[in-house]
Formats: C-alpha cells, sequence, structure tokens
C-alpha cells in the first residue's frame, strides 16, 4: 500500500488510515491528494497548523520563489454552499485591501482543480500574545507599550480603510522580528473583519459574524448592547484590545466566567479590578492602568475614539516607562522557532514532485524524535481561521485557554453582581440576561457550521502552547449514540433546563449542570419526552419526539430584550 509521511510526527504511514498510529494526527483526503504533487505546481507541503470542518491550514514552501508561506484551504464541499464561499471570499477581498507592516499579508488566492479554493498568506516567524502569557507570566510594562502601540498602528490602518476587525485577541496578535532583529507586531485573522459601511442589517452573513468572536474579548456592543440603528464602529476593537493589554499586564483577563452569559453579563455590567487588585504580584505605573482603563470604559462614548488615540496616549507615557532588564524593548523578547531556513529545506528533484512531509521543517535528533515547544506552529497560529468560522475550540465554547496565571489560582471565575442576584429568582435581572444571552441561539446554529468531522482532530485544533480547551457535543455533525437519538436545544434569549421526563415510564432523565445549560446536546432513548425550561419570562414545558439515529433541533423563545431597561440597570452599578 502506498505510504505518506504523518505532517506531525513525520513517521512513514499508510496512506488509507484515518489517522497516524503513532500520534493519532488525523489524514485528511487532502494530505493524500498532495503527498505526492505540489499544491497548484507551486506549494511544496512542510506541516500543517490546523485542521477542521471547514479546511485546512498548512505551511508551504514556494518552491520558484523558495519562500515559506501559509495555504488556507476551504473544502470543495464547503465551497458548494454559498454562505460558507461568500465567507472566504469575503476575507479575501478584504485581506487584499491591507497592506501595512503591522498587520498579516494576503499574497494570493485561487480555485484548485478538485473545487477547493484556497488563500496564501505571509508566514510569520515567532509567536503570539497567549503563547507568550502562558510561557513567561504577566508582561512588563514598557514592552507591553511597544507592543500595544505596534498593533493600535495597524487597527488604525484598518479601521481607516473602512474596516473593523472584531476577533482582536492574544492568539491574534503576532510577536516576531524585522530583519533587524527588533519586535514586529503583526495583527492576524481578517475572517470576520466587517466593512464600516455594511451595517448590522438582516443579512444571515453579517448577523452571524456579529458573533463569532471570542465573547472573553468582545465589546459590550458586540454582546447585543447597541439600540436600535446602533451599529459596531472601530471603538469596539479598543475595547477589545484594552482587554488584552489589561491580560499582558496582569497575567489574566479581567473578567472570567464559565458560560457566554457569564461573559456577557460582565462585559456589559462589571467594571474591572485595578490590575493591583487583581494580581498583586504586578506593579503598573498608574498612568499606564489609566490608559488601560479608559478603553475598557462600558460606554463607547468615553473610550479613545480612534486607534491613533490610544497609540498617542501610550506614546506619551512610553518613556516614562523603564524598560525591563530581561526583555529591553522587544529585541531580547522573541525567541524564533530555530526551524531550517528554505536554504537549508530539500529541494524537490528535478522532474520529481516533493512527497508530502518528506522536508521537515524543525531540526529532529532521530526518526522519533519528539517535537519541542518551539517546534508548535506559530504562524497566523493555527489561523487565520478557516472561512472566517472560528476556530472551534475557541469559539464555540466562548472562552480562551486559560493563562498560566489563570491556572495556577484555579477556581472557578466569581459571579457577577447579577449573576448573584438570579438564584431563585431572575425579575431583576432577567432584561440584562436577554441581552447576555442574545448570542446564544446563533452561537448554536454557529457551532453546526463550524464543528470538524471527527473528534479525532481536536488535537490540531486544540493546542497552543500547552493549553487545552474542551468541546462540548452540540454540533449537528457528531454522530448519534447507536439506538439514540439526540435532542439539540436552544434557547432565545436563554433558558436552563429544569427537566427532562419520559412521558411514558414517567422517568426523569438524569441531566448534569453542563447539559442543562444552553447550547446544548442530549442524547435520549427514542421516545416522547416532556421538556422544562426555565428563562426571563418563567417556565414552559414543551414535548418533543425522538427516534433512533436522528437529531431533532428545537429552538425555544423564551422571552424579548428591553433595552430602555438595560440601560437604567447599567446606569445603577
Amino acid at each position: 500500500m502506498p505510504e505518506i509521511t504523518c505532517l506531525k510526527c513525520k513517521q512513514p504511514i499508510d496512506s488509507q488510515l484515518e489517522a497516524c498510529p503513532h500520534c493519532a494526527e488525523r489524514v485528511t483526503n487532502f494530505q493524500r491528494t498532495y503527498s505526492a504533487r505540489l499544491i497548484d505546481g507551486k506549494y511544496q507541503i512542510l506541516d500543517r497548523l490546523g485542521v477542521g470542518g471547514m479546511g485546512e491550514i498548512f505551511k508551504v514552501r514556494h518552491i520558484h520563489l523558495n519562500e515559506l508561506r501559509v495555504i488556507k484551504i476551504m473544502r470543495p464541499n464547503v465551497a458548494s454552499d454559498d454562505q460558507g464561499l461568500q465567507r472566504f471570499l469575503q476575507e479575501a477581498r478584504t485581506s487584499t485591501m491591507i497592506k501595512h507592516k503591522n498587520l498579516a499579508m494576503l499574497y494570493d488566492f485561487a480555485q484548485l482543480e478538485d473545487g477547493s479554493y484556497y488563500m496564501v498568506w505571509e508566514f510569520i516567524d515567532g509567536t503570539n500574545i497567549q503563547k507568550w502569557i502562558f510561557q513567561n507570566g504577566p508582561m512588563p510594562s514598557r514592552l507591553t507599550v511597544e507592543i500595544a502601540i505596534q498593533a493600535l498602528t495597524g487597527l488604525d490602518h484598518l479601521h481607516s480603510m473602512g474596516l473593523i476587525h472584531r476577533d482582536i485577541s492574544p492568539e491574534n496578535i503576532m510577536l516576531s522580528q524585522d530583519h533587524h532583529g527588533k519586535l514586529l507586531v503583526k495583527v492576524i485573522d481578517f475572517g470576520i473583519a466587517k466593512q464600516l459601511a455594511e451595517g448590522e442589517g438582516g443579512q444571515g452573513l453579517t448577523q452571524t459574524g456579529m458573533f463569532l468572536g471570542k465573547l472573553k474579548y468582545a465589546s459590550p456592543e458586540q454582546a447585543g448592547y447597541l439600540k436600535e440603528g446602533e451599529h459596531l464602529d472601530p471603538r469596539s476593537d479598543l475595547y477589545s484590545f484594552g482587554i488584552v493589554m489589561y491580560e499582558m499586564l496582569a497575567g489574566r483577563a479581567p473578567f472570567q466566567a464559565t458560560n457566554p452569559h457569564g461573559y456577557i453579563l460582565k462585559h456589559v455590567t462589571e467594571k474591572p479590578l485595578p490590575i493591583s487588585q487583581l494580581n498583586p504580584e504586578v506593579s503598573i505605573p498608574p498612568q499606564l492602568e489609566a490608559i488601560v482603563l479608559r478603553s475598557l470604559e462600558k460606554s463607547r462614548d468615553h473610550r479613545f475614539t480612534t486607534a491613533a488615540e490610544f497609540a498617542s496616549a501610550l506614546e506619551s507615557i512610553r518613556n516614562s516607562v523603564a524598560p525591563d532588564a530581561k526583555y529591553g524593548l522587544g529585541e531580547r523578547m522573541v525567541t524564533l522557532s530555530a526551524q531550517r531556513t528554505v536554504q537549508d529545506l530539500p529541494k524537490p528533484r528535478t522532474g520529481q514532485q516533493p512527497t508530502m512531509g518528506s522536508s521537515p521543517t524543525q531540526v529532529t535528533t532521530g526518526a522519533g524524535a519528539a517535537r519541542t515547544q518551539a517546534d508548535t506552529a506559530t504562524v497566523i497560529e493555527r489561523g487565520p481561521t478557516l472561512s472566517a468560522q472560528p476556530t472551534v475550540v475557541e469559539r464555540v465554547t466562548s472562552q480562551a485557554a486559560p493563562t498560566v496565571v489563570e491556572s495556577k489560582w484555579g477556581g472557578e471565575a466569581a459571579p457577577t453582581v447579577l449573576e448573584r442576584q438570579v438564584a431563585p429568582k431572575k425579575n431583576n435581572v432577567a432584561i440584562i440576561s436577554a441581552i447576555a444571552a442574545a448570542v446564544v441561539i446563533i452561537i448554536a446554529g454557529a457551532i453546526v457550521m463550524m464543528r470538524p468531522k471527527s473528534q479525532a482532530i481536536q488535537n490540531a485544533n486544540t493546542v497552543t502552547s500547552g493549553t487545552t480547551v474542551n468541546v462540548d457535543n452540540t454540533s449537528g455533525t457528531t454522530p448519534t449514540v447507536p439506538g439514540q437519538g439526540a435532542l439539540l436545544l436552544s434557547a432565545s434569549p436563554w433558558g436552563d433546563i429544569d427537566q427532562i421526563v419520559n412521558e411514558k415510564s414517567k422517568k426523569q432523565v438524569d441531566l448534569s449542570d453542563e447539559k442543562k445549560s444552553t447550547p446544548t446536546r442530549i442524547d435520549l432513548a427514542p421516545g416522547k419526552y416532556l421538556v422544562t425550561m426555565s428563562g426571563p419570562n418563567g417556565k414552559t414545558t414543551f414535548d418533543v419526539q425522538i427516534d433512533a439515529g436522528k437529531k431533532v433541533p428545537k429552538a425555544v423563545d423564551l422571552g424579548g430584550v428591553n433595552f430602555d431597561e438595560l440601560e437604567k440597570e447599567v446606569t445603577k452599578q
């Protein structure tokens, strides 16, 4: 049987296997197809950086230019779906407009003979902010300022072109070096970047896009705190970047929650603690902390007006913040991957196409050598996400993996003021909860679109610098348990399951606390069930019929949003 080389452990394996027997890395049809040929006659695959239901991301070498690139593939079956293709095309068209040293650059866009579309991005040899914090803890103040000024300069250019990023997070800010060895910051992943002129109209594309960002870094406006006729603007990105800066300085984000409702409640209602209270081990210059906290104002009218104004405020205090003895101004901060240069990589022989994986991208000491931390992909770091869809493990769960400081402290996130009031009654917070969870039903729909084909690929999507995020099983693509059916339940604006009772046997279904919170997937034996749920407007009971081998989607309307009352609640804080 023909053999190919595993892209993760570099061991030879049978090409017909679904996963590598040595490291469990998934083997895809695209990998089999291009194991003995170049992509589009010019790109040699060196490594795979990510894989999901929408497609794959590879590190490649342009054999004619002898340069490293990143290729993002959209699978033919996804490309045949009009909405998925439009997202991919939107990302490509948006990205071609972007040319700035602090923004990732798109080089090419084309279609392969099998119907796959692909984008070619620049290869960024470095790390991202999330990974840096995980490895080193809180970032020194002056280094934070240097990184922030560059990132904001890139964002200002993006905004000047009439675009909003909408997914600013530590994973999407890359740290590298220029050819002089100086710090170079690049903002990446324009998959859900949006033109300001589009507004937030009734298009499904834009409405779904509103909720694709990670809720841990979402602005109050992204969480739904917009009145009729109002739209997102660049100040939303500035809030998200303020969350990132806070996390850089404190070692953890200002708001922690265990579910989407909690995150949105905190973004809309809770003021961030002073950094010294959140992490007494760090010392932050008060003038720097004041700038960060201004960017985190709930009302966008009280934040910086533009990214340039935000950067100018940081530049005004820059020289008053002493450089860190260890990391300086960034020139001693970034450790690159220590991989072979393109000059060192073996070239395809004349008249012979390269074999996938035949050109190792890392230096190893033997056939079975394990990859070190430096070997982990750091390019557009397992992103940008495919077809503007969020990476499954990060965005479906709506919360990013904990930093090293967060994991050290452990414990569950403290409840918000409003969360502490919701049990047993929710009457005085129903409106806040309504906005807090207005995204839930859309998240449920996004889950179905974004989930990978097999849970065996979780490792490729979830591993970033040693952190792990668990994926739930609400996906419509997850196969049903033999002999059972599945209830795919979501609620708007929010809802919790009180009980599910089999109508015939009168037995109550045993549910974990996690399964009771929507959106959720519940595997059930065939039969008729009575489901009781609680939401903003009280309780409701309905019946569902479950058949073996079938999935039953059910969306329940449990109340609406009163923005005038919401505003009153918010201003009380």
